[in-house]
């Protein structure tokens, strides 16, 4: 028998022998069907898997990240979950529901990938820092209006650059800026998919809102990306960021203390965080002698106990509340606020055609930081509506002719 094909985007060292480890495990339980886990980098993951999809040839398992589920379902390329599969894994309950609908499409009531692994924004702060400015750690960023007057004071008092955020062309941006959009009563796309509401007012206030936190932020002539920004927190150049569970990663891995960790506070934006997530997908064109043992593969990855620790490798949250009601996700303080972050917050809009509006926000956000860098004296607010308004003229264009 051939091999199955499981693909996966990057995981670091650490999390990818973890997870080969336990494919093994399950190879050798599962009539010694070989099994063959390939790694994708994450900036090509989601064309190489477009290709899969295109041309139904290659993987047969994928992990595969929430705002691509519309596009590959728009392709007809995934094999949808039937309701005793489902079942066997515990059904919806046993997952976080805002990550739960990540796996579902608008209109549509078939579930198309089994939620793994999850993720969404929190604000990093330094505790000291913030006592030395006389700042009350609990208050400080519980609403927008009040992270800009938290940010204000700590400038006044000396600290040039209080704030950063990554400006390079990510989704990251697109992540970050929708806590912003959402809090002032914007969205981006409407309900049923068919129009762009960026260049809405409330959506453009929001937008304002956010790139106005320039003034606090390193003022540099090339983007910036997540490490720099993680490296700017550690060394205390700034107080804090937006960020996810991965930054918890990379400062173990950088070897911190646990005095460093608890300097370090967490909370959570004002309103709702932007959920996302991987879940697992099985291709359409898997083999027939390769179904049931894909089904069984991805039940094993999503229940077993094995993964538990893969999950904290991994820099990312387990989608399962009963692995999430385990330590270290129960017992530490920083992991604690960025469940309730989980539980609170929303995702982007479920529609087929939601990876093409993330990739083309994402660079249109990314215009903005550049514009924004080159002259940071000129109106935040005309620059945001300079850009979302063609932006949002094409989108609409481009939807029009899919309907």
């Amino acid at each position: 028998m051939h091999p199955i094909d499981f693909t996966i985007p990057s995981h670091d060292d650490d999390a990818l022998a973890i997870l080969r480890e336990a494919v093994e495990e399950f190879r050798r339980t599962h009539r010694d069907i070989p099994i063959t886990v390939t790694e994708l980098p994450w900036m090509t993951a989601w064309n190489d898997l477009v290709r899969v999809g295109l041309y139904k040839d290659g993987a047969e398992v994928s992990e595969v990240g929430s705002t691509w589920v519309g596009g590959f379902v728009g392709m007809d390329a995934l094999r949808p979950y039937t309701l005793p599969e489902i079942s066997k894994v515990g059904g919806p309950t046993a997952f976080l529901s805002s990550v739960w609908q990540n796996s579902l499409l608008v209109g549509n009531d078939q579930l198309w990938v089994l939620p793994w692994l999850c993720d969404t924004r929190v604000i990093f702060y330094w505790r000291d820092l913030l006592e030395r400015a006389n700042l009350d750690e609990e208050r400080a960023f519980q609403s927008f209006e009040q992270i800009e007057e938290t940010l204000r004071c700590l400038q006044v008092q000396g600290m040039t650059t209080p704030w950063t955020v990554t400006t390079r062309r990510t989704a990251n941006t697109v992540y970050n800026i929708s806590s912003w959009v959402w809090n002032a009563g914007g969205d981006f796309m409407s309900e049923d998919g068919k129009r762009a509401l960026v260049a809405e007012p409330e959506a453009l206030a929001g937008m304002a809102q956010y790139y106005r936190l320039y003034r606090y932020m390193p003022q540099r002539s090339e983007p910036m990306d997540g490490f720099a920004a993680f490296e700017l927190f550690r060394n205390q150049n700034v107080a804090a960021m937006v960020s996810g569970s991965w930054f918890l990663k990379w400062l173990r891995r950088q070897g911190a203390s646990s005095d460093l960790f608890s300097r370090i506070g967490v909370a959570a934006l004002p309103g709702a965080s932007f959920v996302g997530s991987t879940g697992l997908a099985i291709w359409r064109h898997v083999a027939y002698d390769h179904d049931q043992i894909a089904v069984e593969l991805v039940r094993f990855l999503v229940t077993s106990p094995t993964l538990w620790e893969f999950y904290r490798q991994s820099g990312l949250l387990p989608a399962r509340r009963d692995v999430l009601a385990q330590p270290p996700f129960s017992t530490d303080p920083h992991y604690q606020k960025i469940i309730q972050a989980l539980v609170s917050g929303r995702t982007h809009s479920r529609i087929t055609l939601w990876g093409l509006v993330e990739d083309r926000l994402a660079a249109a956000l990314a215009q903005i930081w550049s514009e924004i860098r080159a002259d940071p004296t000129q109106d935040v607010a005309l620059v945001v509506e300079r850009n979302m308004i063609p932006l949002a003229q094409r989108l609409d264009a481009t939807l029009a002719g899919r309907h």
